[in-house]
């Protein structure tokens, strides 16, 4: 799903298609070695038919297999094709073609009138703070880690996330800023205006401490974010080498970080998280109209290496992700009783249809709660998948394995 939300955002509110999915083995090549077989390497007719999906549940509204055959030669000898070596029928092109005469039938036209909905946050996507980490690290590696694991913290609370370019920020009430160690003075400008505005920002550490030209800024956080901010700098180390176990709390809820470290004095702001060391971690303060939180680290890319283990629990680092939305007064679209399936919404001219993604080879009993923004309704009617009980703003549903069920509200 990250790839295609990846993609959503890129079009800018434009349709696209899922130009190369695949349907078949990938025997040899370099991505996938060392990989077991259940995770894509040996495709089964329930792998294609979550994939696809899925890809329609964050908005892709078209598919093109790149292969209907695979391949007789080359490394790519055998790949991607639903079909066999000779042409002939398998099981894997039965789900294609049942997939694909279900998305293409008249009764699902009005389905593709509605999209995703906005997500409850954006992650911005800020052009020169990559374009920097390559020149300084001569790879992007710290910016990744950090914008991935952003996403991952979110998803694993199935907070929708979408990426936002920092042109487009104005559509958003609420953003997370991954790894801004370096931005130039024009999109601090447009960060300040758009939280005094009455945004919430809430920023990862050292947020541009590199400013034009990579230069250093004396006073940080650079550029006037200080004000923004309300607090100033008391402690920094550039050691990401060794701050892979760095551990946070903004109240009793636990984060990782990584990466570098900041700590803070706060001005007019208040603190609000710690390390481990009693150093302040974390601030949060009223700009103009608007607020922000400061907290002095990657806590994308501490999700990133961390947030495998016990990231759902209450030690784990994924309730973090979840104050960010409640920081923000916001509501969750969608809350799911199992953290392994995801649900999203999506809604338009077509009316509204709640699409519940379960990728486990286990079917899972899922209670949803809808945000007050939605509904209430009064009925479910299932065009994929497990039928559904609708009651108000509540959905139960027993998910299917491997599988999406698609139930259109009224």
């Amino acid at each position: 799903m990250h790839a295609v939300d990846l993609v959503r955002a890129s079009a800018r509110g434009k349709p696209f298609w899922h130009a190369e999915a695949y349907a078949g083995p990938l025997w040899m090549a370099s991505n996938v070695f060392n990989k077991p077989r259940d995770e894509g390497r040996i495709a089964t007719p329930e792998d294609i038919r979550y994939w696809d999906l899925v890809s329609f549940v964050a908005g892709d509204k078209g598919m093109l297999y790149l292969r209907w055959r695979p391949l007789l030669n080359g490394r790519l000898f055998g790949a991607f094709g639903a079909y066999g070596m000779d042409g002939s029928r398998t099981p894997r092109s039965e789900m294609v073609s049942k997939v694909g005469k279900w998305a293409t039938a008249p009764e699902q036209e009005q389905l593709w009138r509605s999209g995703p909905v906005k997500g409850e946050v954006g992650i911005v996507y800020v052009p020169e703070t990559q374009i920097f980490t390559y020149a300084q690290q001569g790879n992007t590696s710290f910016y990744s880690q950090s914008m991935q694991g952003a996403y991952r913290g979110f998803f694993a609370n199935n907070i929708q996330a979408d990426w936002v370019h920092i042109d487009d920020i104005d559509q958003y009430d609420a953003l997370y800023l991954p790894f801004p160690v370096m931005l130039s003075q024009k999109t601090v400008e447009k960060l300040k205006t758009w939280v005094a505005n009455g945004g919430t920002l809430v920023s990862e550490g050292c947020p541009a401490y590199f400013g034009d030209r990579g230069h250093v800024g004396t006073v940080q956080p650079n550029y006037g974010l200080a004000e923004v901010f309300g607090a100033r700098e008391s402690y920094v180390e550039f050691t990401p080498d060794i701050l892979g176990e760095l551990s946070l709390k903004v109240g009793d809820i636990p984060a990782w970080g990584g990466i570098f470290l900041q700590a803070y004095e706060p001005t007019t702001g208040r603190a609000v998280g710690w390390y481990e060391d009693g150093r302040i971690a974390v601030v949060d303060n009223i700009y103009g109209k608007g607020k922000t939180r400061l907290i002095g680290t990657m806590a994308g890319a501490g999700y990133a290496a961390h947030g495998a283990v016990g990231g759902h629990g209450a030690d784990g680092p994924a309730p973090f992700f979840a104050s960010v939305l409640a920081f923000g007064g916001k509501e969750q679209h969608v809350v799911c009783s199992e953290p392994r399936v995801k649900a999203r919404l999506h809604a338009g001219s077509g009316g509204t249809y709640l699409w519940v993604a379960n990728p486990t080879r286990q079917a899972h009993p899922v209670r949803l709660e809808l945000g007050k923004t939605w509904g209430p309704f009064s009925a479910g009617h299932t065009l994929w998948g497990a039928a559904a009980s609708v009651a108000g703003r509540t959905i139960t549903l027993a998910a299917p394995a491997r599988d999406v069920s698609v139930i259109a509200l009224t």
